[in-house]
């Protein structure tokens, strides 16, 4: 009787650290899928927030350069037209 008592307790004790190590490796593979989940989130809030602040504002107007006590704001029209040209080539691409 104390022998099957033994064997109980050691058979319980392997099947406690078989579940206990199950579930921490399922654990360390769900991870790296809900991180990835994560970031496409984030993406997509990032994604919709450049689309929201995309392109000249209702209430914005371009100031001049005499406006602006001769210091230049804004995007220079060289870098501008090299943005649209990625953007479109993007388009075409995509």
């Amino acid at each position: 009787m104390g022998l099957n008592k033994a064997a109980w307790r050691v058979d319980s004790v392997f099947r406690t650290c078989s579940v206990n190590f199950e579930q921490a490796l399922y654990e360390r593979m769900l991870e790296p899928d809900l991180d990835i989940l994560d970031e496409l989130v984030a993406a997509e809030i990032q994604s919709e927030t450049a689309k929201h602040y995309e392109g000249p504002q209702a209430d914005q107007k371009q100031l001049q350069l005499v406006e602006t006590a001769g210091i230049p704001t804004g995007v220079a029209p060289d870098i501008h037209r090299q943005v649209e040209l990625r953007k479109a080539k993007r388009c075409r691409a995509g």
